[in-house]
């Protein structure tokens, strides 16, 4: 799913192009064209002069729009001043920049178009107005989810034609990092990464005496480029190498949301459940506290909540799961608004929950399945506890046996999730079918034992509470290792 780039948040800090005097002149818009007649730049921003401050950026870009319009119109039948179109075609496309996340697909389709019948116009140009083309319509076809061979190309143009200046370099390699990951080249996306990091590092070591506002934002980029070069390494079959990296990057910012939810998907993805806990709840702890309403970030914050659902799930915690499901629907319903707002398709096929009503029933049947294992496990416990010690006073050589083996089936069913993990590695490699042979021999081998053991020195009800623990441990071990 094409998702806004994150870095172009960073684009205020720095303008991409020198804006012309668009947002401090005024201009009375009531009738724009009476001043189309003539291509002067001079004239034009002159009538700019009266724009009213207070225009919203539909009306300004509505403005550049007709513009745009008449003097193609006006292309058949004189000659246009080429330099004028290409200089107004940078503050508009500016204008879309600064105003991405709550733009509508059709001023970018509008600008696609212009962009495109000015490429062939000034297709003779010098490379640099050249340049400035494709990088606008490499925004604006990316913005639109274009060809990814076609988006890319505007892209790697701009990036080898044009003076490029370290703001420019970032945001087009940003772009084309995010464009090979989101189309599953990991090879293509490491590699950009890679030149970012760099770039931003070297912004760093060299801007000492940047504002701190600046640093900050560069820092971020440099992580955020470090993150996704990882991403790419697990991606092509390098897990254990990306952990270690990410984990190294968590040690320097453990406060970074991304890096955390990186960690846990990475070790989910690779089924080390009781690894991914911590960092999964660590990164939908931290998600929670950013206020934003960046389209991405929401979107990690979604996916850390479904998956951290499905840990608290997997470790029995329905309470904590039913909670998380709850936060992951609200967060689902808030992106399906966020992105007609940003003209994105929202698709959460890439998430647990394909839809608000798969959710809603799976939070259902959390919560049924939370009070039948609550109430089950309540009384298994309680008659477990009560079976052995009635056991352990039996004066017999074989009790120790037996307490040995039924401790090990009461871990295996019980909520001591690591001593019910780690014994449940050593049949992990065999199928459910051995499972389910290993357990019924063991508990058939206790209940033979106990038969053996001598009526008068045992009470009479302690073989019936035992044959319903090992009833019990039965049926959970079949739930356990979904065996019908």
């Amino acid at each position: 799913m094409i998702k806004t780039i994150s870095i172009f948040k960073n684009v205020l800090n720095k303008q991409l192009f020198s804006k012309s005097s668009l947002f401090t002149l005024q201009y009375n818009y009531s009738n724009p064209n009476r001043y189309f007649s003539s291509s002067s730049i001079g004239v034009l921003n002159e009538k700019l002069n009266s724009l009213n401050n207070n225009s919203d950026k539909d009306t300004k870009i509505e403005f550049y729009q007709n513009y745009f319009k008449n003097q193609k119109e006006l292309s058949k039948t004189q000659k246009l001043n080429k330099k004028d179109l290409i200089a107004y075609s940078k503050s508009y496309c500016t204008l879309l920049t600064d105003s991405l996340n709550d733009r509508n697909n059709k001023h970018f389709t509008a600008a696609e178009e212009f962009c495109q019948w000015l490429l062939q116009e000034c297709k003779d140009e010098n490379p640099q107005d050249l340049a400035e083309i494709n990088y606008a319509l490499g925004f604006t076809s990316y913005r639109l989810s274009r060809d990814f061979n076609v988006v890319q190309s505007y892209f790697l143009n701009a990036l080898m034609m044009g003076n490029n200046d370290d703001n420019r370099m970032y945001i087009i390699l940003s772009a084309l990092a995010d464009l090979n990951r989101t189309r599953h080249n990991p090879k293509e996306s490491i590699k950009y990464y890679e030149m970012i990091a760099t770039l931003t590092r070297r912004y760093i070591d060299s801007n000492k005496g940047a504002t701190e506002k600046d640093l900050k934002s560069a820092m971020e980029a440099e992580t955020e480029a470090r993150v996704y070069k990882c991403v790419g390494k697990r991606d092509i079959g390098e897990e254990n190498e990306a952990i270690e990296e990410l984990k190294e990057i968590a040690k320097e910012y453990p406060e970074n949301a991304l890096v955390q939810y990186f960690l846990g998907e990475t070790y989910y993805r690779m089924q080390l459940f009781e690894n991914a806990y911590p960092y999964v709840l660590k990164a939908t702890e931290l998600y929670g506290k950013i206020d934003t309403q960046d389209y991405d970030v929401l979107f990690k914050k979604y996916l850390s909540l479904c998956i951290g659902s499905q840990l608290h799930f997997c470790c029995r915690k329905y309470k904590e799961a039913y909670y998380m499901v709850q936060q992951a629907i609200d967060m689902h319903n808030i992106l399906k608004e966020k992105s007609l707002e940003v003209g994105e398709e929202f698709n959460s096929n890439a998430a647990i929950y394909s839809s608000s009503k798969r959710a809603v029933d799976y939070l259902n049947f959390i919560e049924q399945r939370g009070k039948r294992y609550s109430l089950r496990t309540n009384e298994m416990i309680s008659k477990a506890d009560l079976g052995i010690s009635k056991i352990g006073i039996v004066k017999i050589q074989t009790i120790s046996e037996l307490e040995s083996r039924l401790q090990m089936l009461l871990k295996i069913v019980s909520n001591r999730n690591t001593d019910r993990d780690n014994i449940m590695q050593k049949y992990i490699k065999t199928n459910s079918i051995e499972i389910c042979n290993i357990m019924q021999n063991l508990i058939q081998n206790t209940l033979a034992s106990v038969k053996t053991l001598d009526q008068n020195d045992r009470e009479a009800d302690s073989f019936e509470h035992l044959s319903k623990i090992t009833e019990i441990i039965l049926e959970r071990t079949c739930f356990f290792f979904k065996i019908k």
